[in-house]
């Protein structure tokens, strides 16, 4: 029941809630005869067995059979050499090396999981194109950063690797009180959010890929409202690499300088959509339409009214809802 809960949570979109969120394809990669390959894992460990018996593994071009388990410490690779064993399924398994997916399909009522590539941006269920003799790996927290990322060295039976890092501090000017924040950080190779809890803090945002990331502080000033202030320039980061010193400091803002300053609005809360947002899905149904959206930086990106909204062409990131009878803001997660 354990693995359900968890993988009902993505299934819904709840990628930032606290409850553990637990993923089993761990790692795809594609060997230099061409070859494809798909490592199983619970990850984060969860600390339970997982019935495999009766799963299917679905390619584009192959579908096999497991008859096997798995404990949460074991790593289990399935190919086709493995397969004509018949120790761990039945059935056949080919990657495509430039596109495919791969889709893990339980007894009902358990939900499907996947993941497609390439797609861009990275996340949950999107990955890159594996590379020849290597693979693509997915990192995954539990709660606030699922992402696949490129591996040029691949670790089938091991811990996955190589991801990249930011990280940094997050500070305010004195006097300020400050009852909660976040750090997020986007781009077109993951996305993750640090939580902040009322002091300066540093933050590390893990299992990134090769890339250029925007980074930006949302703060909950007490007295003021939520104050938004992303670091001032791009940060590119490198293949397996940890870049430090991105660091945001916070000054209150004039009145009108950002329309992300507002009494009104002390809390926020977080709905993942894909494509389509539906306001009562998003928590206003007591607000005053059209509703305002915001992007990070507090500026205006549209308006939303009554029933669904397409936002598809919005790029993935965090935005923020506004409407004149709101009792708080509403922090929305978008991605593709």
């Amino acid at each position: 029941m354990g693995r359900y809960i968890g993988l009902l949570l993505l299934a819904t979109g709840v990628v930032f809630a606290n409850p553990v969120v637990v993923t089993i394809i761990n790692e795809v990669g594609i060997r230099e005869d061409g070859q494809g390959w798909v490592e199983l894992h619970s990850e984060p460990e969860p600390g339970w067995i997982e019935d495999l018996n009766g799963v299917q593994v679905l390619t584009a071009s192959s579908v096999c059979t497991l008859t096997c388990s798995l404990r949460y410490d074991e790593f289990i690779i399935i190919d086709s050499a493995v397969l004509a064993q018949g120790i761990i399924g039945r059935g056949s398994f080919r990657l495509n090396p430039d596109s495919d997916r791969i889709i893990l399909i339980y007894p009902l009522p358990y939900p499907a999981e996947s993941v497609c590539y390439p797609v861009i941006p990275t996340g949950w269920r999107r990955g890159p194109a594996p590379p020849i003799g290597g693979s693509i790996a997915i990192f995954n927290d539990g709660s606030t950063v699922i992402n696949w990322y490129i591996d040029s060295t691949p670790t089938p039976g091991g811990d996955n690797n190589d991801y990249s890092t930011i990280q940094g501090m997050v500070t305010w000017d004195s006097g300020l009180q400050v009852s909660g924040g976040q750090v997020v950080v986007s781009g077109d190779y993951g996305s993750g959010v640090w939580e902040i809890y009322g002091q300066p803090a540093q933050y590390r945002i893990r299992g990134l890929g090769a890339g250029r990331f925007w980074v930006a502080a949302t703060v909950n000033i007490v007295g003021h409202g939520l104050v938004t202030v992303p670091y001032p320039e791009s940060v590119d980061v490198g293949y397996s690499q940890t870049v430090s010193g991105i660091n945001i400091h916070i000054t209150l803002p004039g009145t009108n300088e950002t329309e992300m300053t507002n009494s009104q609005f002390p809390m926020t809360k977080t709905t993942i959509v894909r494509g389509v947002l539906n306001l009562p899905q998003a928590g206003m149904t007591n607000a005053q339409l059209p509703i305002t959206m915001l992007d990070i930086s507090g500026r205006k990106v549209m308006a939303l009214r009554e029933g669904a909204n397409d936002i598809r062409g919005l790029a993935p990131g965090v935005y923020f809802l506004r409407g004149v009878d709101l009792n708080d803001a509403v922090r929305i997660v978008i991605t593709h």
